[in-house]
């Protein structure tokens, strides 16, 4: 982490003696200690840090002071055993500590999950002094690379995550400003797939531990592959509660959540191919790749939406597990709808330009049976 350029303590600054090494988690290893290099109380062999550690990235802090810093990676084999691999000179210090390891070098791969810990020992004894976090490894993911072309992008208002304009987050704390606020949708084109990014302002936390590091979003894409007026659906999925205008119906829609990731035909049918997600929480976006072959897309003329709802696991009715807008809000439900089934559960969506989100949502009409009615955007690729 931070981007230290060759070993530098610092005009004027010197570390008080002391050894500090952070110690790596990595799923794909098979080989890990338990324990750290370091004794710990009553001259304990290590100390456990609670998670399988596999790398080790150890600094001395006399050789930082003289000049002559260096990190030294060593790699577990067992028990208490620390193998050293290679040394990176990547390390400064200047107020704070900052130390740049590339991730090939931890034999991280793009997307993976990071968990690490770090450790201050005494440089005399041996023994472990203090450990950062206290309550366990700090956990990040490899940024994800994107496969493919870019091909489109197209940024959404900062704040517009409040559906026609009235509505408002639920009441529990885990709702965070922002976790339903569509920023930018980026496009990538590659042979087989199409790649939708999605970046959100707020915080991608995944609070309830999908396999997939998303919880509180649920994301829809609709495709109006054929561009053939009246062809194919215009209802959205269940308790989505929007239309598409006759003009833009979708052949296909893709369903994202972290429990749930498929493919619609029209016709209502699942249609049997894998739609790959990943999420970054340091981006704040989720890539949704989904292949070309399963839309029936060869090129040329597509139309497309993104639509943002929440999540939820105890759907009520027909809903496709979204969570309901309420007149009010509540701890798990959304606030600033009408009685009735006719408001929108779509907290936020990607608005073609010349176009305001408030006027697309804000069109249903409970008086005359009539839902909101969304557009597609339309695009050309080769």
């Amino acid at each position: 982490a931070g981007a230290g350029g060759g070993a530098d303590a610092g005009a004027g600054s010197e570390l008080p003696p002391g050894q500090l090494a952070v110690y790596f988690s990595n799923n794909r290893i098979i080989d890990g200690n338990v324990w750290t290099r370091f004794a710990g109380d009553a001259g304990a062999a290590g100390v456990s840090l609670g998670i399988t550690l596999n790398y080790e990235a150890l600094i001395n802090f006399s050789e930082l002071n003289s000049g002559t810093g260096r990190i030294v990676l060593s790699r577990a084999e067992s028990d208490v055993i620390w193998t050293k691999v290679r040394e990176v000179s990547s390390v400064s210090y200047q107020d704070c500590l900052e130390m740049r390891i590339p991730f090939e070098a931890l034999e991280y791969q793009s997307g993976d999950d990071v968990y690490f810990t770090v450790v201050l020992a005494d440089e005399q004894s041996g023994s472990v002094t203090s450990l950062a976090p206290s309550g366990g490894p700090v956990h990040v993911k490899v940024p994800q690379i994107t496969a493919g072309k870019l091909v489109m992008t197209m940024t959404d208002p900062i704040g517009d995550d409040i559906g026609p304009g009235s509505y408002t987050y639920p009441t529990n704390a885990l709702f965070t400003p922002g976790v339903f606020d569509l920023v930018k949708t980026e496009i990538y084109d590659d042979q087989d797939d199409l790649t939708f990014k999605i970046y959100i302002y707020g915080e991608l936390n995944n609070l309830w531990d999908s396999p997939i590091g998303l919880s509180l979003q649920t994301i829809d894409l609709y495709f109006d592959v054929d561009g053939v007026p009246n062809s194919g659906e215009i209802k959205a999925l269940g308790g989505r509660r929007a239309v598409f205008d006759s003009g833009a119906a979708w052949e296909y829609a893709v369903w994202v959540e972290g429990w749930h990731q498929k493919i619609f035909a029209a016709d209502g049918s699942e249609v049997k191919a894998a739609v790959r997600v990943s999420t970054d929480p340091i981006t704040k976006s989720i890539s949704i790749s989904v292949p070309k072959q399963a839309i029936g897309y060869a090129g040329g003329r597509l139309g497309f939406m993104v639509l943002i709802m929440g999540q939820e696991g105890f759907p009520s009715g027909d809903s496709l597990r979204v969570r309901e807008v309420m007149e009010q809000a509540a701890e798990w439900r959304f606030g600033g709808g009408i009685q009735g089934s006719y408001d929108p559960n779509i907290i936020d969506m990607l608005v073609p330009e010349g176009t305001r989100q408030e006027a697309i949502l804000g069109a249903y009409d409970p008086a005359q049976a009539r839902f909101a009615t969304l557009p597609m955007i339309y695009i050309e690729l080769p």
